[in-house]
């Protein structure tokens, strides 16, 4: 193997993470909680699925995606970082999973 094999020819992006391919927040969301309500800050509170309790204690921001657990204290900024625990993988398997793995 030469070492410019790996280079990206012209028109061909590199392999790895695109956060382009991130699917949209709220696409997202609505697969894991189903439809939402968003307050109009663009919060929406739902139950946590990091842990087990019977009120909505996990805030979901509508545009960045960041979420916040105000039981457990779970807490991230976007659908990749929601992803890693909820799955239990790594980033470069949460990013396989959302399809923004190349």
């Amino acid at each position: 193997m030469r070492a410019y094999d790996n280079i990206p020819r012209r028109g061909e992006r590199k392999r790895g993470f695109d956060r382009n391919r991130v699917p949209p927040v709220a696409d997202y969301y609505r697969s894991v909680f189903g439809d939402l309500r968003f307050n109009a800050s663009g919060w929406a509170q739902v139950r946590c699925v990091f842990h087990e309790e019977g009120h909505a204690s996990l805030s979901i921001h509508r545009e960045r995606g960041a979420f916040r657990c105000f039981a457990c204290d779970a807490r991230g900024g976007d659908v990749l970082a929601f992803e890693m625990p909820r799955s239990g993988a790594d980033f470069k398997s949460a990013a396989r999973e959302l399809g923004a793995w190349r």
